[in-house]
């Protein structure tokens, strides 16, 4: 197995120091690996989804890095790139696909429609016991401090 070094030379003083392993090869191996797989079982979308991926890995290295040392905010550059990679990623799965069935539906048959319902009403619940859980855990924490034990 190869090492990849370090060689530091301050005027006739050298030091050389062991980095790490190469493990180059192998990262590459997992990945043309992982690649393969996704287009053996995805097939001609398998592999759409992999030159996503690469295109994704591709805007991270050569738009979103460069961008932060450049001293672009995190959060701005972190939103543009979700956006255009969305864009690109869902145009090479799919392609533009114009949706209207929602259109063709009353508003009554699309929220009475099991998946849409249950979807509701699972996303209302859980933001509900989010809510209720801050001050729930306050009054308990509260009650816990604030209690004297009697002699």
């Amino acid at each position: 197995m190869k090492v990849i070094v370090n060689i530091n030379q301050h005027e006739d003083n050298i030091l050389i120091s062991v980095y790490s392993y190469d493990r180059s090869k192998v990262i590459y191996a997992f990945v043309g690996m992982f690649l393969a797989i996704l287009w053996a079982i995805g097939g001609k979308k398998g592999l759409k989804s992999a030159i996503a991926l690469i295109f994704t890995f591709i805007c991270i290295i050569y738009l979103f890095l460069p961008m932060l040392y450049k001293g672009y905010s995190p959060f701005l550059s972190a939103v543009i790139l979700i956006i255009l990679i969305t864009i690109v990623s869902l145009y090479l799965i799919d392609g533009i696909i114009i949706l209207n069935y929602a259109y063709d539906l009353r508003y009554n048959q699309i929220i009475n429609m099991y998946d849409i319902g249950i979807e509701i009403m699972q996303g209302v619940s859980g933001s509900i016991a989010v809510i209720l859980s801050v001050p729930l855990v306050s009054l308990i924490a509260a009650l816990i401090l604030t209690y004297k034990k009697e002699v």
